[in-house]
């Protein structure tokens, strides 16, 4: 996000500033909601708006799938190094 934030147009300090204020304030609205994520995403994503149209860009770009696919990785290797350290 703040690779993306300076390429349209954000100086480096603004684009980083906004982007860890944004994962900031999303994880602390996750973590204080009474519902899921996956509800509270819907319920502040205006039909038609900003936050809409990103996600329906991750969908085309299949995101939960890259998602998925890191974390497999990211377990993988975790059992290799557990099998490894225990040898």
């Amino acid at each position: 996000m703040i690779d993306a934030g300076q390429k349209l147009g954000l100086s480096a300090e603004t684009a980083t500033k906004l982007t860890l204020q944004t994962a900031l304030g999303a994880a602390q609205m996750a973590l204080n909601a009474d519902v899921e994520p996956a509800e509270l995403r819907r319920r502040v994503t205006s039909p038609g708006g900003t936050t809409e149209r990103a996600i329906n860009t991750f969908e085309a770009a299949h995101l939960r799938d890259i998602v998925d696919a890191a974390l497999t990785a990211c377990r993988d290797r975790g059992v290799e190094l557990s099998q490894q350290l225990g040898e």
